[in-house]
């Protein structure tokens, strides 16, 4: 696991959208989707549910965001 993706993962979460995390984290929104997207692929799992602007956790997200938290 990257700590990089995974700190990306949390704060996406946190703030509840990508450009929030984006702003946080100095980086590009397309940077925080690519690193959610690395860290669903190493683990073949998926942690988020998109509804349009809404994101909702799925069991695996929400074990990981408590986790990192």
């Amino acid at each position: 696991m990257n700590l990089n993706q995974l700190r990306t993962f949390y704060f996406a979460v946190k703030f509840g959208n990508f450009s929030a995390a984006a702003d946080a984290l100095f980086i590009t929104q397309p940077a925080v989707s690519k690193q959610v997207q690395q860290l669903q692929a190493a683990y073949e799992v998926k942690l988020l549910n998109r509804f349009g602007k809404k994101m909702v956790l799925t069991d695996a997200g929400e074990a990981l965001y408590d986790f990192a938290d």
